[in-house]
């Protein structure tokens, strides 16, 4: 089974930054994806985690764009 691990901001009380997922996210969680859809693209297989934590934090990077979209998804909501 292929791991995926959460690179974005921690969401309080819902997602911390760097949770593990094996298989299907849990039911809260693939709810908030569908309100905010950037957030899938910020869980990242975990043979990735290294080169993800530098990608997120430079800008311009696909990640850097991704955790910035989120950012705004959320304060929409």
């Amino acid at each position: 089974m292929n791991s995926k691990v959460y690179v974005g901001p921690s969401i309080p009380g819902i997602l911390p930054r760097f949770a593990v997922f094996s298989g299907d996210m849990p039911p809260a969680i693939a709810a908030l994806a569908r309100r905010a859809p950037s957030l899938r693209g910020l869980m990242v297989p975990v043979d990735r985690l290294q080169e993800s934590r530098a990608e997120i934090e430079k800008k311009g990077t696909r990640l850097h764009t991704l955790r910035e979209r989120l950012q705004k998804e959320l304060s929409n909501q």
